[in-house]
Protein backbone atom coordinates (compact mmCIF):
# COMPACT_ATOMS: atom_id res chain seq x y z
CA UNK A 1 0.00 0.00 0.00
CA UNK A 2 1.13 3.11 -1.08
CA UNK A 3 0.28 6.55 1.58
CA UNK A 4 0.16 10.12 -0.77
CA UNK A 5 0.37 12.20 2.77
CA UNK A 6 -0.94 15.99 1.60
CA UNK A 7 0.19 18.74 4.32
CA UNK A 8 -3.16 20.48 4.20
CA UNK A 9 -1.33 23.57 5.61
CA UNK A 10 -0.37 24.37 2.13
CA UNK A 11 2.36 26.94 1.53
CA UNK A 12 3.15 28.46 4.88
CA UNK A 13 5.21 32.06 5.97
CA UNK A 14 5.99 32.28 9.58
CA UNK A 15 6.23 35.97 10.80
CA UNK A 16 9.36 36.26 12.02
CA UNK A 17 7.65 36.65 16.20
CA UNK A 18 5.03 34.18 15.43
CA UNK A 19 1.54 34.58 14.70
CA UNK A 20 -1.71 35.19 16.80
CA UNK A 21 -1.76 31.49 17.36
CA UNK A 22 0.85 31.46 20.14
CA UNK A 23 1.85 33.74 22.80
CA UNK A 24 4.79 36.57 21.69
CA UNK A 25 8.32 35.14 22.53
CA UNK A 26 10.48 36.37 25.47
CA UNK A 27 14.25 37.44 25.21
CA UNK A 28 16.24 38.16 22.86
CA UNK A 29 15.39 35.23 20.27
CA UNK A 30 12.90 37.52 17.78
CA UNK A 31 16.42 39.55 17.35
CA UNK A 32 18.95 36.88 16.86
CA UNK A 33 16.71 34.52 14.67
CA UNK A 34 16.52 31.85 17.14
CA UNK A 35 13.32 31.95 17.02
CA UNK A 36 12.55 32.12 13.50
CA UNK A 37 15.16 29.24 13.40
CA UNK A 38 13.01 27.04 15.69
CA UNK A 39 9.81 27.83 13.77
CA UNK A 40 11.13 26.87 10.69
CA UNK A 41 12.41 23.55 12.33
CA UNK A 42 9.41 22.68 13.79
CA UNK A 43 7.48 22.88 10.62
CA UNK A 44 10.35 20.95 8.70
CA UNK A 45 10.10 18.34 11.50
CA UNK A 46 6.05 17.86 10.71
CA UNK A 47 6.99 17.49 7.59
CA UNK A 48 9.58 15.57 7.37
CA UNK A 49 7.43 12.64 8.94
CA UNK A 50 4.85 12.93 6.34
CA UNK A 51 7.67 12.38 3.49
CA UNK A 52 9.08 9.62 5.40
CA UNK A 53 5.35 7.73 5.28
CA UNK A 54 5.44 8.56 1.60
CA UNK A 55 9.27 7.28 1.27
CA UNK A 56 8.82 4.04 2.77
CA UNK A 57 5.67 3.15 1.37
CA UNK A 58 6.29 4.03 -2.09
CA UNK A 59 3.96 6.93 -2.66
CA UNK A 60 4.79 10.68 -2.72
CA UNK A 61 4.65 13.65 -0.06
CA UNK A 62 2.58 16.87 -1.36
CA UNK A 63 4.04 19.45 0.52
CA UNK A 64 3.61 23.53 0.23
CA UNK A 65 1.26 23.47 -2.01
CA UNK A 66 -2.16 24.98 -1.68
CA UNK A 67 -4.32 23.04 -4.44
CA UNK A 68 -5.00 19.93 -2.42
CA UNK A 69 -6.24 18.39 -5.50
CA UNK A 70 -3.32 18.18 -7.09
CA UNK A 71 -1.85 15.98 -4.85
CA UNK A 72 -5.15 13.57 -5.47
CA UNK A 73 -4.37 13.85 -9.38
CA UNK A 74 -0.98 12.78 -8.61
CA UNK A 75 -2.19 9.67 -6.66
CA UNK A 76 -4.45 8.58 -9.68
CA UNK A 77 -1.93 8.85 -12.12
CA UNK A 78 0.58 7.18 -10.14
CA UNK A 79 -1.88 3.97 -9.30
CA UNK A 80 -3.32 4.20 -13.04
CA UNK A 81 -2.23 0.74 -13.82
CA UNK A 82 -0.51 -2.01 -12.30
CA UNK A 83 -0.48 -5.50 -12.43
CA UNK A 84 -0.78 -7.97 -9.14
CA UNK A 85 2.06 -11.01 -9.61
CA UNK A 86 1.46 -14.24 -7.56
CA UNK A 87 4.04 -16.71 -6.57
CA UNK A 88 3.82 -20.54 -5.79
CA UNK A 89 6.87 -21.74 -4.47
CA UNK A 90 8.14 -25.38 -5.96
CA UNK A 91 10.09 -26.25 -2.52
CA UNK A 92 7.40 -27.86 -0.24
CA UNK A 93 9.75 -28.36 2.87
CA UNK A 94 8.03 -27.15 5.74
CA UNK A 95 11.34 -26.06 7.53
CA UNK A 96 10.76 -22.47 8.22
CA UNK A 97 13.77 -20.99 6.32
CA UNK A 98 13.87 -17.76 4.95
CA UNK A 99 13.41 -17.79 0.91
CA UNK A 100 14.80 -15.35 -1.14
CA UNK A 101 12.64 -14.59 -4.10
CA UNK A 102 13.71 -11.98 -6.92
CA UNK A 103 11.34 -10.43 -9.42
CA UNK A 104 12.82 -8.64 -13.09
CA UNK A 105 11.06 -7.52 -16.20
CA UNK A 106 12.44 -8.37 -19.72
CA UNK A 107 12.80 -5.49 -21.70
CA UNK A 108 10.92 -2.69 -19.73
CA UNK A 109 13.64 -0.80 -17.81
CA UNK A 110 11.32 2.06 -16.77
CA UNK A 111 9.08 -0.62 -15.19
CA UNK A 112 9.29 0.27 -11.08
CA UNK A 113 8.76 -2.66 -9.11
CA UNK A 114 7.55 -2.99 -5.71
CA UNK A 115 8.10 -6.58 -3.92
CA UNK A 116 8.97 -8.50 -0.75
CA UNK A 117 12.42 -9.72 -0.78
CA UNK A 118 11.74 -13.42 0.27
CA UNK A 119 9.00 -14.87 2.84
CA UNK A 120 9.57 -17.60 5.60
CA UNK A 121 8.46 -21.33 4.72
CA UNK A 122 6.12 -22.56 7.04
CA UNK A 123 6.75 -24.80 9.97
CA UNK A 124 5.62 -27.66 11.08
CA UNK A 125 4.33 -27.64 14.60
CA UNK A 126 7.11 -29.93 16.16
CA UNK A 127 9.69 -27.49 15.03
CA UNK A 128 8.09 -24.53 16.86
CA UNK A 129 10.09 -22.80 19.66
CA UNK A 130 8.57 -21.73 22.57
CA UNK A 131 8.76 -18.63 21.74
CA UNK A 132 6.68 -19.41 18.24
CA UNK A 133 4.11 -21.32 20.23
CA UNK A 134 3.48 -18.22 22.97
CA UNK A 135 3.12 -16.47 19.12
CA UNK A 136 0.92 -18.43 17.58
CA UNK A 137 -1.45 -18.42 20.67
CA UNK A 138 -1.77 -14.85 20.67
CA UNK A 139 -2.54 -14.26 17.07
CA UNK A 140 -5.55 -16.72 18.00
CA UNK A 141 -6.61 -15.10 21.04
CA UNK A 142 -6.62 -11.33 19.04
CA UNK A 143 -8.32 -12.63 15.85
CA UNK A 144 -11.65 -10.95 15.51
CA UNK A 145 -13.09 -14.72 15.32
CA UNK A 146 -10.89 -16.53 16.57
CA UNK A 147 -11.04 -20.47 15.57
CA UNK A 148 -11.64 -22.96 18.23
CA UNK A 149 -12.50 -26.69 18.64
CA UNK A 150 -14.80 -28.20 21.04
CA UNK A 151 -15.36 -31.76 21.37
CA UNK A 152 -18.17 -33.38 22.13
CA UNK A 153 -18.75 -36.53 24.02
CA UNK A 154 -22.72 -37.79 23.64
Amino acid sequence: MSFYPIDARGLVATAPGGDASVSSPRGTSVFSGTKQAGMRQSLHSSQETLTTLAADTGGKALLDNNDLSLGIRQAQTDINSYYIVGYYSSNEKLDGKYRRINVKVLGNTSAKLDYRNGYYAGKEFKQFTAADKDRQLEEALTLGDPVSELPLAL
